[in-house]
Formats: structure tokens, C-alpha cells, sequence
């Protein structure tokens, strides 16, 4: 469960700032049905541009990709049917409760944290991720880099 908080800064009686927090708006449980929607609402809106894209980069048969921060993994199971029975997917995310339970044979599912985690180095022909890299702002300088080394050559 995630608890997003709204917080409060205040000043004290000698003018100190004195931060509170203002009672929890929302728990998020990633697997939750509310969770669901949220990714599938997601998904609705932004796949068909995604799925354009991919197809325009030529992603075909036997490609090995990556989906980092997968959420509800429609991209990853576009990618495994896309990629074929030669190629292979790992879809990976902090938690993969809606990741989990899938019966596609190139498609790997991996507990992955981006930041602080390994990669490995020239493995991927396309590595994806989309609204992760907002989130992270303060971990851009490195993980950019960690990301591009992570493509194969020409990837």
C-alpha cells in the first residue's frame, strides 16, 4: 500500500517553519481494481500512439526489448506478440501484481527498480518507458546513460 499524503508547512510561534501533514487523500494498493483502472484508463489513451511508434521503428520477429515500469504490461504483450517466438520481452516494474499471471512464453516478468538496480550492458534491441522518466527527474544524469548502455549497437 502507498499512502500519498497532502503536506502542510506552516509557521510555529517563532516564525520556524513547521511542516504537517494533512491526513492521507488516497491509499493506492497495486492490486487493487481501482489500480486496474487507473493503468487500464492509461492504457486506453496512450497505447494506440505508443503501438504507431513501435510499429513505425520496425520492431519485428526475434527482437529482445525492454518495458521498464510496465504498469498493467499492455505495451510488454504488444511487444512479445510483435517480437515472435525468436524474440523475448522483459517487462519489469517495482511491483508486478498486474504483471503477474500471464501465459505468454517470450514474455518475462521481473521485480525491477530502475535506480538502483543493475542492467545489463548491450542486451536490448529497444528498451521502453513511458511516464517514468518525469518521476525520477533527480536520477536523470545517471539513468539516461544506464538506459542507453543497456541498447545494443544500433538498438
Amino acid at each position: 500500500l502507498i499512502a500519498v499524503t497532502k503536506s502542510i508547512t506552516r509557521q510555529d510561534e517563532k516564525g520556524r517553519d513547521d511542516r504537517h501533514i494533512e491526513g492521507v487523500l488516497d491509499i493506492l494498493d497495486s492490486s487493487s481494481d481501482r489500480e486496474r483502472k487507473r493503468l487500464r484508463l492509461l492504457e486506453d489513451s496512450f497505447d494506440p500512439g505508443t503501438f504507431r511508434w513501435l510499429d513505425q521503428l520496425g520492431v519485428g520477429s526475434g527482437w529482445l526489448c525492454l518495458d521498464v515500469g510496465a504498469g498493467g504490461g499492455s505495451v510488454a504483450r504488444w511487444l512479445a506478440h510483435r517480437v515472435g517466438p525468436s524474440g523475448h520481452v522483459v517487462a519489469t516494474d517495482l511491483r508486478i501484481d498486474q504483471l503477474a499471471g500471464h501465459s505468454i512464453p517470450n514474455l518475462e516478468v521481473r521485480v525491477y527498480n530502475i535506480v538502483t538496480d543493475s542492467i545489463e550492458t548491450a542486451q536490448y534491441d529497444l528498451i521502453h518507458l513511458r511516464f517514468l522518466l518525469h518521476n525520477l527527474a533527480d536520477h536523470r544524469a545517471t539513468l539516461l546513460p544506464k538506459i542507453i548502455g543497456a541498447l545494443r549497437p544500433g538498438g
